[in-house]
């Protein structure tokens, strides 16, 4: 459990930094295709699958945390 709060509360300052101080809408994290445990983290924390970027000539799935600027309804 204590994990959990952890993960969440390092969400929650790394997403009111790019947010607020950054000016970002969302960020994005590269994470190889046969990492199992950094994709479920992404999933829990809620971001998306976006395809495919290549970086240092490896392939690495391309992960959308959307962060939330007050403007959806």
């Amino acid at each position: 459990m204590k994990k959990n709060i952890a993960l969440l509360y390092g969400f929650s300052c790394f997403d009111q930094y790019a947010r607020d101080v950054l000016g970002l809408t969302y960020t994005v994290s590269a994470i190889l295709p046969s990492n199992a445990r950094s994709r479920r983290v992404a999933e829990r924390g809620g971001a998306r699958a976006d395809g495919q970027m290549h970086v240092v000539g490896l392939a690495w799935d391309r992960w959308v945390w959307p962060l939330d600027t007050g403007n959806t309804p």
